[in-house]
């Protein structure tokens, strides 16, 4: 059986046919897409300009040696009533097959034990108060629990938040509940503060847990990022876990069909090469071409975005919002390939954590997946973070053999099956992405940046922002939400 190549599926997309637009979107990401299907939908004539011969960015997938790997995010969340990602795919008519996981990942401590985080919210609490030995868990996790609820109910009601203009306030307040406002004091407050209250920092072996979890979604530690947006990434395995049938890409391929079916245009292998704003119109300078618009949607990084624009005071006023090198993670990445033989794991999704420091996560692709990988065969992922390109000094074929090494100790791999593997570092990150030094998982949470300090969705006249390094949320939920916002403010504006 052969697996499908998922470049076919576009290797005959028609390039741009005109050189006017009324919607340019920079970048081909989930947040690019997100308000470029919406805005279709509504009838404006959009181009999406991407830089790869695939779209989707961190949330796609390549075909090597016969077989689908994912380029980035493994797991899948936003789907259900209320969530980010399904409120963009009902409002754009997208539907594409994604299965719920009944155990959404399993963590492996320092010194092996198992804990299964459980998408049951009341086994989960049992399973974290009798590995970590602390009844006053289930206290702290009704907390996360109540903060993550608001978070994901308040999204949908609040897209012009942070507020930018007097005109944004009127359609915030018949959204405003008091039950919101006690929320409000979570975003002054960090992860390590919450457990303080609950008398739970003095758990080293816990404190050390929720860093780790935290990394994966919100790429800092506890002392670091707020409690408002930690209690959502340590919840996010209690809200619908999905996996998608033949990788990511297949997701992405909803979203382009929908693009192309309401009149869209994508043009792939497009990278940017400059930006100007000139007699009110958006001139995007492209390896292909020359386009014009008169609003531009930016799914592109901050950092890349500054370096694009042509006017020096546009540069000014957005680079306030940049982040450095040395503050943002790349990743170290292991493609594998193995033969599926065996009993196989319960969960498809497994944090290790090694004995010195940080830890690695593996995903698997389903044992039935046959769009990946052939019968008898698996694909995996594994990845940790990396330092950015210009810092990192990790050998990285040492880092994949300490890896398989220790997923073959917890019993999640036999090293004996392996029959392909191929190792990314933050230079690959770079050249697949284009993001400024390679880095991924978007900007991290830090305690002295609170959610309307970051960059908001219209900073300048006719641009519109969205993606990771801009919007106070991340994984496919968050920028598939910052998509949508900027999707909205275009079309608020919008005069025919």
């Amino acid at each position: 059986m052969q697996v499908p190549n998922p470049v076919q599926h576009y290797s005959s997309l028609a390039a741009p046919s005109e050189e006017v637009y009324e919607v340019i979107v920079a970048g081909g990401g989930m947040a690019s897409l997100s308000a470029a299907v919406l805005l279709a939908r509504k009838g404006l004539k959009v181009l999406v300009l991407e830089r790869n011969y695939l779209p989707g960015g961190c949330a796609s997938s390549y075909w090597r040696k016969g077989y689908v790997f994912e380029s980035g995010a493994t797991t899948l969340v936003g789907l259900g009533d209320g969530m980010p990602l399904q409120r963009v795919m009902d409002e754009a008519d997208i539907r594409f097959d994604a299965r719920m996981l009944e155990v959404p990942m399993d963590v492996f401590l320092p010194d092996g034990q198992k804990i299964t985080r459980h998408a049951h919210f009341e086994r989960w609490k049992e399973e974290a108060s009798s590995v970590f030995g602390d009844r006053r868990q289930a206290g702290f996790w009704d907390l996360c629990m109540k903060v993550s609820r608001f978070v994901w109910s308040s999204s949908g009601r609040y897209p012009f938040f942070p507020i930018q203009q007097w005109r944004d306030l009127p359609s915030l307040l018949p959204q405003f509940r008091l039950s919101d406002a006690p929320m409000l004091r979570f975003a002054f407050s960090t992860v390590q503060e919450a457990l303080q209250e609950f008398g739970l920092h003095r758990n080293e072996a816990f404190c050390r847990f929720v860093d780790q979890q935290l990394l994966i979604t919100a790429q800092n530690t506890r002392s670091e990022v707020n409690m408002l947006f930690g209690a959502t990434a340590l919840c996010y395995t209690n809200f619908p876990n999905y996996y998608v049938p033949g990788g990511m890409i297949s997701m992405v391929k909803a979203f382009t069909d929908a693009l192309l079916r309401d009149g869209g245009s994508l043009a792939l292998k497009s990278g940017i090469t400059g930006i100007a704003y000139r007699d009110n119109t958006w001139v995007v300078q492209t390896d292909t071409g020359e386009f014009r618009a008169k609003r531009l949607v930016s799914g592109l990084p901050l950092n890349n975005l500054v370096e694009l624009l042509e006017d020096d005071s546009m540069q000014r006023s957005l680079m306030p919002g940049q982040m450095r090198a040395e503050q943002l993670n790349s990743a170290l990445q292991l493609g594998l390939v193995y033969k599926s033989e065996g009993a196989a794991n319960e969960a498809l999704h497994h944090q290790v954590h090694q004995s010195t420091s940080g830890s690695i996560f593996f995903s698997e692709s389903a044992p039935n997946d046959h769009l990946r990988a052939p019968e008898g065969y698996r694909v995996g992922s594994v990845s940790t973070h990396a330092r950015t390109l210009g810092l990192s000094d990790v050998n990285k074929q040492k880092w994949a053999e300490q890896s398989i090494a220790l997923l073959e100790k917890r019993g999640l791999l036999n090293s004996a099956h392996l029959i392909y593997s191929h190792v990314s570092e933050p230079s690959d990150w770079a050249a697949w992405t284009g993001r400024a030094w390679g880095f991924v998982g978007g900007y991290p949470q830090f305690r002295h940046i609170k959610p309307w300090q970051m960059m908001g969705a219209n900073p300048l006249k006719n641009l519109y922002l969205c993606g990771d390094s801009v919007y106070p949320g991340q994984g496919i939920p968050g920028v598939a939400l910052s998509g949508r916002n900027a999707a909205l403010r275009v079309l608020r504006h919008w005069k025919p």
